[in-house]
């Protein structure tokens, strides 16, 4: 059983999807899966590890992320994993062939805060994000 056709239906919602809730519902059922598990293994990738960072820093201020665990699925664009921001759960999704990914930080006392996320693909081996003013850094 391949997970593949889930995988693309959630890339569709990363993408388009209003309501967070739902795209975060249908990745947690999808990891429910131990095929999914088996199939989702470790890997480094520091670009989403800056990422990550950046984005965090951007909703839980000075805390620094840690016990990030990043998975890739299969051969696959798609990356997920749990991490930490300070004292906080955390957990991310990100499609990098599509430069999109969402974070849900868990704030305490059943309070959660989503994010969803771009990047500007430069190269294949790195990102630039874009600007708070929506202007995009100039690239020399």
């Amino acid at each position: 059983m391949t997970h593949q056709n889930d995988i693309d239906k959630l890339k569709e919602s990363v993408l388009h999807e209003r309501n967070f809730k739902k795209i975060w519902n249908a990745f947690f059922d999808l990891s429910e899966h131990p095929q999914f598990i088996r199939k989702s293994n470790p890997c480094l990738d520091e670009d989403l590890q800056t990422m990550l960072e950046m984005m965090c820093a951007k909703q839980a201020g000075p805390n620094k992320i840690h016990s990030l665990l990043i998975c890739r699925y299969g051969e696959t664009s798609f990356y997920h994993g749990p991490f930490q921001v300070g004292d906080k759960q955390a957990t991310f999704l990100y499609f990098k062939d599509i430069g999109t990914g969402m974070t849900v930080v868990y704030t305490g006392e059943s309070g959660i805060e989503m994010s969803r996320f771009t990047t500007d693909i430069v190269q294949t081996d790195g990102f630039i994000p874009p600007l708070d003013n929506g202007r995009r850094p100039s690239v020399h």
